[in-house]
């Protein structure tokens, strides 16, 4: 190991932007219609435990927000139970990455955790937000380290704990299905050659059966991973345009180069393109490594839409494998007194992009908090139609019931609001026909203009009766 002191840089660097967002700029965490949700169902669950009441379904696996209301329990609010599993889920994953290190490399590979994950704006970010990307990826690298030291020693103990750390995985994020697949075969085939006939019968058991209970617990995993392939097609590798829930997504670059953000994108390793200049230095000796992380990145790619956080969860694997380019870029520039420069002009880099790119994200923390406000301000609990910013209203308290636009056949009523930004989704067909709808059968009048062009409308009389009188 190094000195203690780079040991704990990452860490450090992690606890330091945490407290500057979480206390300097009032940040909670919630961003995106996914974190709200997360929130919901972690409240959900922590009520199902005081009162039995049933918390429904829930479209993602259920470990992140069931962790997220035990922890509450100790007098926390859920929200900040939540941004903790997060934050303490990328400190562990920091952990497991400078076990692997050390494994593989004899050092703990701080400064490329530092350079390369702890001030990359999308990678930590996984760290801030109430999403499951953090815990997610703080059991891929329990499941990578021990891993690694399977196939070094062959003790059952290490396939044991990767496989508890894989099946964490599953039930935090179902995505790490394509990822871990083909290096748990690949540890279960080592295993098997060691027992005897009877233990291989029974190994070969036990895992169907996890397998089996894994998926039923996980009661959506199923039918979303049906969705997915449904929809994945080695074409969309090509494309950049694309139709998404009704509305249509243009991207700057085609998915066959968005899936190798890990390796050279500004927001997770803007020191990338440096290493490609010593990529015959990667480590290719680990090879179903390599295999599951090719299978997870052609699976991303091929499905119909791009989101970075898909590769929040592979990108401490990918720099565990290509670390001895680091090494040698390392070594380049020592030998020409440029490596305090290089850190700094990458610390330097990363904090600017970082705030350039954070800016966005609290901008829109910001507006779903306006909104709601605004909408607290309502005088009585009519029910509100909004689309987008509809779970954001549940987690800021709004008493009213909430129906999304999103819905099919809404059954629309006079004296209730409706919260919209006509001119953000006005491509969103399906949201749109639902709108179109209720302006046709309705007076719809707009009672508050909020920012970034939403407003808050009353919808008045019945069109349809009106006519009717005269």
């Amino acid at each position: 190991m190094q000195s203690r002191t780079v040991s704990w840089l990452p860490y450090f660097s992690v606890i330091i932007i945490f407290l500057i967002i979480w206390s300097g700029l009032d940040f909670n965490g919630l961003y995106g219609q996914d974190s709200h949700e997360y929130l919901r169902y972690s409240k959900a669950i922590k009520l199902f435990v005081k009162t039995g009441v049933d918390p429904g379904n829930f479209y993602w696996p259920k470990l992140y927000p069931f962790l997220g209301a035990i922890i509450s329990y100790s007098g926390l609010s859920v929200n900040l139970s939540l941004q903790l599993v997060s934050l303490g889920s990328i400190l562990g994953a920091f952990y497991f990455a400078q076990k692997s290190f050390c494994l593989l490399y004899k050092t703990d590979g701080s400064w490329f955790l530092v350079l390369g994950a702890a001030t990359q704006v999308y990678f930590i970010r996984s760290g801030i937000i109430v999403m499951s990307d953090a815990l997610t990826t703080f059991s891929l690298m329990g499941f990578l380290f021990y891993y690694l030291r399977f196939v070094d020693q062959k003790t059952t103990k290490d396939f044991l704990l990767l496989t508890f750390f894989g099946l964490i995985a599953v039930f935090s994020r179902y995505a790490a299905m394509p990822l871990i697949t083909i290096p748990i075969l690949h540890a279960i085939y080592l295993l098997v050659l060691k027992v005897p006939l009877l233990y291989r019968i029974l190994i070969i058991t036990i895992g169907l059966l996890t397998s089996f209970i894994a998926l039923f617990l996980n009661n959506q995993a199923l039918d979303l991973i049906g969705k997915m392939f449904e929809t994945w097609s080695v074409l969309h590798l090509f494309q950049r345009n694309f139709m998404f829930d009704s509305f249509p997504q243009t991207y700057w670059v085609p998915n066959g180069i968005y899936m190798l953000s890990n390796f050279a994108h500004l927001g997770f390793l803007s020191m990338g393109v440096l290493l490609l200049f010593w990529w015959k230095k990667w480590n290719f000796k680990l090879p179903f490594l390599w295999m599951g992380i090719i299978a997870y990145l052609i699976f991303i790619g091929g499905i119909g839409f791009q989101n970075q956080r898909f590769m929040v969860i592979t990108h401490l694997w990918i720099l565990v494998l290509i670390f001895p380019a680091f090494e040698a870029l390392k070594l380049w520039l020592g030998q020409r007194k440029l490596w305090w420069f290089f850190i700094s002009g990458v610390v330097v880099f990363n904090g600017a992009f970082f705030y350039y790119s954070f800016s966005k994200t609290f901008a829109m923390h910001r507006l779903e908090k306006e909104i709601a406000q605004e909408v607290l301000k309502l005088d009585d609990v009519k029910t509100i139609y909004a689309f987008y910013i509809t779970p954001s209203l549940g987690s800021y308290d709004i008493p009213n019931p909430k129906i999304d636009l999103w819905t099919e056949e809404i059954e629309f009523k006079e004296g209730n609001y409706a919260v919209f930004n006509e001119k953000q989704f006005g491509q969103n067909q399906r949201v749109m026909k639902n709108w179109q709808r209720l302006n046709d059968e309705f007076e719809v009048n707009s009672i508050k203009n909020l920012p970034k062009d939403w407003k808050i409308y009353r919808i008045e009389s019945l069109k349809i009766e009106v006519s009717s009188s005269n």
